[in-house]
């Protein structure tokens, strides 16, 4: 389950109220969004009826959410299946180092560290997922770019990663992930990319190109080679 917004630094309160405008228009891109349209209002009247900020994350997440779910019963999201390629941790920083399997909790890897928390480390940023695919593709572009070096915790191979998308669930080995907002591109990771346009990897500039923020709902052991199933 998600952690309680009570359990929330002032820093992950303010980042994600920031947040909840753009994950509820990444959760409706390219999609008919008439089955969440009620939904997407009420969030929009909390949002700016403002008043207490753990309430009013608790209240935007159980809407999200449920929007989340109620797209997937109509059909909307696919389906699809693969395998844990690689996982990665590290003690603060990029990039993250290779291990053959992880504890994974509420707040994300145990042992990991991240640096800053301004812009990391909330419950629904507790898993950053990436494809092994896509760190393929950019690499055949020229860019000098690994496994792990942009921060994923999780690189997945062999599900079509334009599916994945906030609302979606992924059981990953032991643990049930639900994805949560798209991972902006930070300056950190200028050195992977060629030309330093860390813009490459922004979800704005190619459908199923970026790294993906999940929650975790059932926390669990993950190991390389563990079945990833994705359950819209």
């Amino acid at each position: 389950m998600l952690v309680p917004a009570s359990e929330y630094t002032s820093l992950e309160v303010e980042g994600t109220i920031a947040a909840i405008e753009p994950w509820w228009h990444e959760l409706v891109k390219n999609l008919d969004p008439t089955p969440v349209a009620d939904l997407m209002q009420e969030g929009k009247e909390v949002l700016a009826a403002g008043g207490d900020p753990d309430a009013l994350i608790d209240r935007e997440l159980a809407l999200l959410q449920h929007a989340g779910r109620r797209l997937a019963e109509s059909g909307q999201f696919g389906r699809g299946a693969g395998t844990v390629h690689g996982l990665f941790t590290s003690g603060g920083g990029v990039p993250k180092l290779p291990v053959d399997e992880i504890d994974v909790g509420p707040r994300g890897l145990a042992g990991d560290v991240q640096k800053t928390k301004r812009h990391h480390g909330r419950p629904w940023q507790a898993l950053c997922l990436w494809s092994k695919e896509k760190v393929d593709l950019l690499r055949a572009e020229g860019h000098p770019i690994s496994y792990g070096s942009a921060g994923e915790y999780i690189s997945v191979t062999a599900i079509d990663w334009a599916l994945i998308r906030p609302g979606v669930r992924l059981q990953i080995g032991d643990v049930l992930a639900e994805c949560s907002l798209y991972s902006l591109p930070c300056y950190k990771n200028k050195a992977w990319f060629s030309d330093g346009d860390v813009s490459r990897m922004h979800h704005e500039s190619e459908l199923g190109i970026s790294r993906m923020y999940a929650s975790v709902l059932e926390p669990g052991r993950v190991r390389i080679g563990d079945r990833v199933v994705l359950e819209p």
